[in-house]
């Protein structure tokens, strides 16, 4: 039963790499992979991350490690978060842009010259 809910285990929604990798140790420590476990561990994150985009990148990764895996996955929601939050910033300067002219044409600073 221990190794049906390791093998089981995918990503769940809005679950960081981080506390997938350690719901994943969690799990296999009942398991008794011995020596495998880091290569297990790594083979089921390729195999149940969220994201296609990242699981195509650990794919094509050479000699894929559990470290390097990782990596892979944490610079990709770094990535993620980054572009969040230019998307936001860049909404919020759109909004002030059009308030900003809005608040000048009811004025009618430039348009009754």
């Amino acid at each position: 039963m221990s190794r049906f809910k390791f093998f089981s285990r995918n990503q769940e929604q809005g679950e960081t790499i981080d506390q997938f990798v350690t719901a994943l140790r969690l799990l296999s420590q009942n398991c008794d992979f011995g020596d495998l476990t880091d290569s297990l561990i790594k083979d089921r994150i390729v195999c149940g991350i969220a994201s296609n985009t990242v699981r195509d990148r650990l794919l094509r990764t050479d000699d894929l490690s559990l470290a390097k895996a990782v990596q892979v996955c944490e610079a990709a929601e770094l990535s993620k978060e980054e572009s969040r939050c230019i998307e936001g910033t860049s909404s919020e300067a759109r909004v002030d842009a059009v308030n900003s002219r809005t608040e000048h044409e009811g004025r009618g600073s430039w348009r009754g010259r």
